[in-house]
């Protein structure tokens, strides 16, 4: 495989999924139906964007690289993730029923209605909400430039680009179908590698005699420890409850029955997938313990793979990056419209305006994102 057939298929995915976007949301009218789908999403869709957002690039190929150090240690983001979507879909889908629209509004809600409270959250969200593009433009770009062979800051762009173009022709419905192909693509690019890479190093006997027996303990606690190893899990599990991508799933499904049963089942598929990084990152351990960064197990990987198996597993781990930037991209668009525009201005924008200014604060927001990067 060379890096202009990557740049070659991975364009041919882009424009794909683009045109998906595009044809899925093409009937759009109102502010309502750009941010948040309007109110009606199946039960399938919830689901699969779920997905799609919780297996970004860290929870896959960086839980490869801890996989890599660490042995099944890189389960824990599995773990942490799948407890926090799974108390989000127990404590907080019946909100459904109060048609809020960003999770300022929600905060504000159990505050008794503070407006005060509304405004700080609305501020501290956005700003989280722009690092988070802004560190997915910078993984995305670094994971590109390496791909591709490209110019790092060329990647970054493309990366930025690609996150407006995405977002703004078809808004959240463009989102919710994209993530839902690109989970089916992470999945099984992620089952097919994991299976190869035991092949490839003779099976599942010569890893276990490669890698350190305390490593290949539960959650590999015998050599990061009881506290380190639960601190981890409990650090991605409640980052899961204060994520605003999750809480945009719940506002934007048909009822609160469809948002518990897609999280439920988002919880049992995220752990379940928590098994493959981990696999993937010993297997490569025992065909190369002397990588110097950890970092990339993942793609050292994938240069054992055949070439065309290589290239679909690239564009998957790709798809990590892409369908989790995504939902935080439209997540701060709304706190931009709903919230930040009626702080400053004192009112809502006018409904016929509301998807063109939505287009306008997704462009303002991923060059806020590109200028935080170093």
């Amino acid at each position: 495989m060379n890096n202009m057939s990557f740049m070659i298929w991975f364009s041919v995915y882009a424009c794909a999924m683009i045109t998906l976007g595009w044809y899925v949301s093409r009937k759009q009218k109102t502010g309502e139906d750009f941010l948040l789908g309007g109110r009606s999403l199946p039960m399938i869709l919830t689901l699969g964007s779920t997905v799609g957002t919780m297996v970004g690039t860290g929870s896959s190929v960086g839980a490869v690289g801890f996989g890599y150090s660490n042995g099944w240690a890189g389960m824990l983001y599995g773990l942490g993730g799948a407890v926090g979507i799974l108390l989000v879909a127990w404590l907080f889908a019946p909100v459904r029923k109060l048609r809020f629209m960003t999770m300022s509004e929600e905060m504000s809600y159990y505050t008794g209605g503070s407006k005060i409270i509304k405004n700080l959250v609305a501020i501290l969200i956005f700003i989280a909400s722009i690092g988070w593009l802004g560190a997915h433009i910078l993984g995305g770009g670094l994971y590109l430039a390496w791909a591709s062979g490209i110019d790092i800051n060329v990647a970054k762009i493309i990366i930025a680009l690609a996150f407006v173009v995405y977002v703004g022709i078809g808004g959240y419905s463009a989102v919710v179908w994209i993530d839902t192909i690109q989970s089916i693509v992470l999945f099984v690019g992620f089952i097919l590698m994991a299976i190869l890479a035991v092949h490839h190093v003779g099976g599942w006997s010569h890893i276990q005699q490669a890698v350190d027996p305390a490593a290949q303990s539960l959650f590999a606690v015998d050599k990061l420890g009881v506290l380190p190893a639960l601190s981890l899990a409990m650090v991605i599990g409640v980052g899961v409850l204060a994520t605003p991508s999750y809480r945009q799933r719940i506002y934007s499904a048909k009822t609160v029955s469809s948002v518990r049963q897609s999280f439920t089942i988002t919880g049992l598929l995220y752990l379940g997938f928590s098994f493959l990084p981990a696999i993937i990152g010993m297997a490569v351990w025992t065909m190369n313990p002397q990588l110097e960064n950890s970092g990339f197990a993942f793609l050292f990987a994938t240069q054992v793979l055949p070439p065309v198996l290589a290239m679909a597993i690239l564009i998957a781990g790709m798809s990590a990056n892409m369908s989790s930037g995504s939902s935080d991209a439209i997540a701060a668009v709304s706190i931009m419209l709903r919230d930040l525009y009626t702080l400053v201005t004192g009112h809502m924008p006018a409904p016929e305006k509301a998807i063109r200014l939505s287009r306008i604060f997704l462009v303002s927001g991923d060059c806020a994102g590109a200028a935080v990067l170093p």
